[in-house]
């Protein structure tokens, strides 16, 4: 898992992010990729939450997860049986 991807599922946006704070941005990822994803969330637990008030992701800049619409089939109306006369 790239650092960016990691971000991104914590809704963080990581190109706010670095271009705010670099310095911290680029020691969290070296971080980040010494050790395992969940070890680096539980180390940075209320760092990751002031990062994603501070930084947080607009769900509709996402491209790569595109809005899946649910759609309910209505059921067949029951078919009208007219006697004979």
């Amino acid at each position: 898992m790239r650092f960016e991807e990691y971000l991104r599922e914590k809704n963080i946006d990581p190109i706010k992010f670095q271009s705010a704070e670099n310095e911290l941005y680029l020691r969290f990822e070296s971080e980040f990729l010494q050790m395992h994803p969940n070890s680096f969330t539980s180390q940075k637990k209320f760092f990751i939450n002031d990062l994603r008030r501070r930084f947080q992701l607009t769900h509709f800049n996402q491209a790569a997860e595109p809005e899946v619409k649910e759609t309910i089939a209505k059921p067949a109306p029951k078919p009208v049986f007219k006697r004979p006369s």
